[in-house]
């Protein structure tokens, strides 16, 4: 059905009459998901080489911040002393940069860092004659200008009363939701494997004393969510483990185990907002180093995202969080996970960067301009929302030329045929009424947003969904004004 401008007071006769009205906005694919639909099906992830203009030396045993930056590691002859950052320079795109650290931490390998607000802490590791290392360092600061960019501050050794004995082998990892503490676990000592957990907050550190722990271990992984820590694999003087546990900040707690055994492997937190975390590589309980990455929900649920491939299978490697954000005609947003170096499955050591790449891209971009007038785009209230990911919630934002305006949204599954303006020309399976609350600009103008949640369904891969606006607006021809239609491709 496609209706003219001029048979628009029909249709909000009888908007009153349409039972999702009472949907809340969240609830908005729930109710699509019932009406029926076909989308494609395909692979969701691939690996690419991502081609940075420059990188550091290949190298194992380095260590990554979640964020972008990265200290040390060894190859056969050295162990190294460089701190880097993974993201744009502003000429080359993404790529690593150099970061200049007069004063920085010794060389070392088998370290760990945890990722801070701008910048990483650093704890322990080894030199390259063994020697078991047990100092601590915060790096801070940050690129500005540019090109060329200036780093603005650097690395400073931290002083504390007490501390963890030299070691290596460790986890350890900040707080998700406030980045005020760090918790430390296990490792490798000079006296043999650790079972010890660690805070470090105020810039001390302290010891806790827990009845319940995971057992004593080394080459584990440690993240963060909102509901506090979570540990995974490693191995323990059973072998490489697949155990799964949580610390609240008070206790350990024993999850579902993960359905991979794995030690000296990677993770990094793939999406916040998706609570989603990404662990790649290691090895296996045979020895033999694994050649695929897995995504774990929030829920528990783990999902095989394919494998690296035999050129690119790896340990000792890191993995960090690129986001990628590119404001074009389709807006696309997303995560991706990037990993450098590391050994193969021969040993040798590595030096490339690969990054994990959605086979469906989300996208979000308006076909049509609608008609008004408005204070945006050609007349009509303007739409605009980021990529929709699968497992995320996106706002839907409708901006009108006047503020306390009554907004509906109609949505559908699929894009629009046709697009033109001044008509209505989708079908909705949904409305949703929301106020246009005031901007703060000048005229007054207005916002009505609408959060859209898309659940992390496979069979949602790839889909697109159709928006349109209708606004009742005193500053529009007739009190009235309609948006172009946004169609939005749910992506990974």
């Amino acid at each position: 059905m496609i209706l003219q401008a001029a048979d628009l007071p029909l249709l909000t006769e009888n908007l009153t009459m349409l039972h999702l009205l009472s949907l809340r906005p969240s609830m908005l694919l729930a109710a699509l998901l019932a009406a029926p639909f076909a989308v494609p099906l395909s692979a969701q992830m691939h690996w690419v080489d991502a081609a940075p203009s420059q990188s550091p030396a290949p190298r194992y045993g380095h260590a990554a911040s979640s964020h972008y930056l990265m200290f040390g590691g060894r190859d056969d002859v050295q162990a190294f002393d460089d701190t880097w950052s993974y993201g744009t320079d502003g000429v080359n795109g993404a790529t690593w940069i150099p970061v200049p650290t007069p004063v920085h931490p010794s060389a070392r390998y088998d370290h760990e860092v945890a990722a801070l607000v701008g910048g990483m802490m650093l704890f322990g590791g080894k030199d390259l004659a063994g020697n078991l290392l047990s100092d601590t360092w915060i790096i801070s600061g940050g690129w500005v200008g540019g090109p060329p960019h200036v780093w603005l501050g650097g690395w400073q050794q931290q002083q504390s009363t007490a501390s963890p004995t030299a070691r290596t082998g460790h986890a350890m990892c900040y707080d998700w939701m406030t980045n005020s503490e760090c918790v430390l676990f296990g490792g490798r000592t000079g006296t043999g494997l650790s079972n010890e957990t660690w805070r470090f907050a105020n810039g001390q550190w302290q010891q806790l004393s827990l009845a319940v722990a995971p057992t004593a271990r080394e080459g584990h992984v440690l993240v963060a969510d909102l509901d506090g820590w979570l540990l995974f694999g490693g191995e323990d003087a059973n072998g490489v483990s697949s155990e799964t546990w949580r610390f609240d900040g008070v206790s350990w707690a024993k999850l579902a185990d993960m359905p991979f055994a794995a030690v000296d492997a990677t993770a990094v937190y793939v999406s916040f907002e998706r609570q989603r975390f990404s662990v790649v590589g290691g090895r296996d309980a045979s020895g033999q180093v694994r050649t695929d990455a897995y995504e774990r929900d929030r829920d528990g649920t783990w999902f095989n995202q394919g494998a690296f491939g035999a050129a690119t299978a790896r340990r000792d490697t890191v993995l960090l969080q690129h986001l990628h954000f590119v404001v074009n005609s389709p807006q696309q947003f997303r995560a991706t996970s990037v990993v450098f170096g590391g050994r193969d499955v021969a040993g040798n050591v590595l030096g490339d960067t690969v990054r994990l790449e959605p086979t469906n891209v989300g996208f979000s971009q308006q076909i049509s301009t609608g008609c008004g007038p408005g204070a945006w785009g050609n007349g009509g209230p303007d739409m605009f929302m980021q990529a929709l990911l699968l497992g995320a919630t996106r706002t839907l934002s409708v901006y009108t030329q006047t503020a306390n305006t009554p907004v509906f949204v109609g949505a559908e599954f699929g894009a629009v045929a046709s697009a033109l303006p001044c008509q209505i020309s989708i079908n909705p399976a949904v409305i949703l009424f929301g106020m246009a609350t005031p901007l703060g600009m000048p005229a007054g103008n207005g916002n009505a947003a609408f959060p859209i949640h898309a659940p992390f369904d496979p069979v949602l891969r790839g889909a697109e969904l159709s928006f349109q606006a209708l606004a009742f607006d005193v500053a529009a021809v007739n009190g009235r004004s309609l948006s172009g239609v946004l169609v939005v491709r749910l992506g990974d």
